[in-house]
């Protein structure tokens, strides 16, 4: 089945294949982004039942662009949502739009930190006035989701924070020294496919405590995880 554009803007694209619950996956930071990727599309999703869907910047505009509203304008359905970094933050936007009551952030960033220092170099230069209300709005309107983060990584730990803050309903699996995103140490470990069969496949309740089986089994096959607790282990 060919795809098809739901929203074709000068600055977000979202396009879908196939009919029923969507998997919904979004752009990601990318210093060298000039104008659309071209979009690609989980075949994995299709094989689970999802409906997959992309939606995409042409910028590293954190979905903030002149398009947005019109873009937000969508008639909800249903399903499952993925974003890493800026695309957690592209999550949260479009959740209510693309009907995505379950949503997965991974080591989310916004445009701006919100009350906590600035460490990382993936933020806004001039983000938009009105954007902290809006992620307000976005966050405490999420009926569901999880979060990976890293807890030694400073702005993992302060966004993860923030977050769960002003949405109890939102529950956090630590990943210790995946630096950023926290799903690289499932890459490193050859877990990668294993995780995503299990965002896209287990009952979302049971999500954040079958990710953390997945992470304690998957730990010491990653270098970088064995080299970072040496020096924590007790000798």
């Amino acid at each position: 089945m060919d795809p098809q554009r739901l929203f074709d803007g000068a600055h977000i694209r979202i396009t879908r294949q196939g009919c029923g619950p969507l998997w919904a996956t979004f752009d990601n930071f990318d210093a060298a982004r000039r104008g659309f990727d071209p979009v690609r599309l989980p075949q994995t999703a299709t094989t689970a039942g999802y409906a997959p869907c992309h939606v995409q910047t042409s910028g590293n505009d954190w979905y903030l662009g002149p398009d947005l509203e019109a873009a937000l304008a969508l008639t909800p359905g249903t399903g499952r949502a993925l974003g890493i970094s800026m695309g957690a933050f592209g999550a949260l936007l479009f959740a209510a739009a693309l009907g995505t009551t379950e949503v997965i952030m991974v080591s989310p960033r916004f445009p701006a930190p919100l009350g906590w220092p600035r460490t990382a170099k993936i933020y806004a230069t001039n983000p938009p006035p009105g954007w902290q209300a809006r992620a307000e709005q976005a966050t405490r309107a999420l009926p569901r989701g999880v979060i990976l983060y890293d807890p030694h990584h400073p702005d993992d730990k302060a966004a993860t924070r923030w977050l769960m803050a002003r949405n109890p309903r939102l529950r956090a699996v630590a990943v210790p020294f995946a630096s950023h995103p926290a799903t690289s140490l499932f890459r490193e470990s050859q877990s990668w496919g294993t995780l995503q069969d299990l965002m896209l496949t287990c009952p979302f309740d049971a999500l954040p405590a079958a990710i953390a089986r997945l992470r304690r089994q998957m730990r010491l096959k990653s270098e970088r995880y064995r080299v970072s607790i040496a020096p924590v282990i007790p000798s």
